[in-house]
This record gives structure tokens, C-alpha cells and sequence, in this order.
């Protein structure tokens, strides 16, 4: 595309060369230039998923999207829509009270990961997206360091540190 659209370049770097800025790839010199679609008609369509569907439903769309669409930049839709993406994964955690924001993102990575590979046999590092840790390769001791109950930890450090001794009281 760019060998189309630029005059005369004597190298590879006049390619990644725009309006006299050196773009790290080709693909940024192709979307300064405006040959590439950008994602905004994926980002409407993830915002209206986000309205009417499933946390369940959306991930199934954006592995659909990241898989078939040809999406420019999946990791930005990612950062946008990752709360709706794992809002039931979050509600599931909250109720068993282990609420750790990286787990739950981390799941729904996973969800979104195994159905890529069913749709694609690929995974989403293949689409510049971080690779989740599998359940397997989480520390249990990390596991369960996130999910102490903070707020029940926290009430129960206030009920008890008035009844704590002068000596104790000075090692806290």
C-alpha cells in the first residue's frame, strides 16, 4: 500500500516516514495516511452490545470481532469496554467476598481467550492482546493472598484493637 502512495522512497525508513515523522511500523504510516480502516464502527457496535447484552454475549462479540474483523488496535476496545466485559465474573467474586479487580479481568482474558481458540485455533497474544494466566498457573498462595476479605479483616482489626494491652498497643 504505502509503495502506492509514497514517492520515490529509497529505502524502507522513507516508508515509515510521514509528513516528516519516523513511525515505528508500516501499519502506523498506513493509518496516518488514512489507507486503513480505523475501529470506530466496532467501537459503536461494542457500546451498543454494552447496552442491551450479557457480559456473557459481549465477550463472545469481541472474540468475534478480534477473530474475523481485522480489528486495528483490539487492545484499545479492551481498556474501553473490560469492565463490561467482566461485570458478571466481578459480581460472582464479589459474592464469594474475593474481589481482586486483576483475577476478574484476568477470567474474563481467559473466556475471551478459549473462545478464540475455538473460533480461530489462535490466541489472543496472536492479536496483540495479553496472554491470561491459567488457573493452573496461578500461585494458590498468590490466589489466596488477593482474596482475603479486606473490609471483614479491617472491621475486625477495629473491634479488637481497643481491647489490645499498653505493650501491644506500641508494637502495632
Amino acid at each position: 500500500m504505502l509503495l502506492n502512495v509514497i514517492q520515490g522512497p529509497t529505502n524502507f525508513l522513507d516508508l515509515k516516514t510521514v509528513d516528516g515523522q519516523e513511525l515505528e511500523t508500516f501499519r502506523q504510516a498506513c493509518e496516518k495516511l488514512g489507507l486503513l480502516e480505523d475501529d470506530n464502527h466496532w467501537d459503536a457496535t461494542m457500546e451498543e452490545a454494552v447496552l442491551c447484552r450479557s457480559p456473557s454475549q459481549i465477550r463472545e462479540l469481541f472474540a468475534l470481532l478480534i477473530t474475523t474483523c481485522g480489528l486495528s488496535n483490539p487492545l484499545q476496545l479492551w481498556d474501553k469496554y473490560k469492565t463490561a466485559l467482566s461485570e458478571d465474573i466481578l459480581h460472582r467474586f464479589e459474592r464469594m467476598n474475593q474481589v481482586n479487580d486483576d483475577l476478574c479481568l484476568n477470567e474474563a482474558l481467559t473466556l475471551i481467550e478459549d473462545k478464540i481458540i475455538t473460533i480461530s485455533g489462535k490466541k489472543l497474544s496472536d492479536f496483540g492482546m495479553p496472554t491470561p494466566q491459567r488457573r493452573g498457573e496461578l500461585s494458590t498462595d498468590l490466589i489466596k493472598e488477593l482474596s482475603y476479605n479486606t473490609a471483614l479483616l479491617d472491621a475486625q482489626v477495629s473491634e479488637t484493637e481497643p481491647r489490645l494491652l499498653p505493650e501491644q498497643k506500641g508494637n502495632l
